[in-house]
């Protein structure tokens, strides 16, 4: 069995960059799949859809830092 690590993980957010707060991270990736099979074929016929993905991160959030995870974050947030 091979061991696969994160060394050198990059995070960033809107371009800032948060990877010395973040001690796990993992990445989940999808796609559609479309049934094309029309009349008259013998077997199903498939064709390839729409990219998906879910990303998340966890770690050290300091809410009283300038520039670490709230200061990347917050500015994104809807406001209402």
């Amino acid at each position: 069995m091979s061991a696969v690590h994160g060394k050198h993980t990059v995070v960033t957010v809107a371009t800032k960059d948060i990877s010395a707060h973040c001690k796990t991270s993992s990445y989940e990736g999808s796609a559609d799949v479309h049934d094309t099979t029309g009349y008259g074929k013998k077997a199903k016929t498939k064709s390839g859809g729409l990219l998906d993905g879910k990303f998340t991160c966890g770690g050290t959030y300091d809410s009283s830092e300038t520039t670490g995870p709230r200061a990347a974050i917050k500015p994104l947030l809807a406001r209402r």
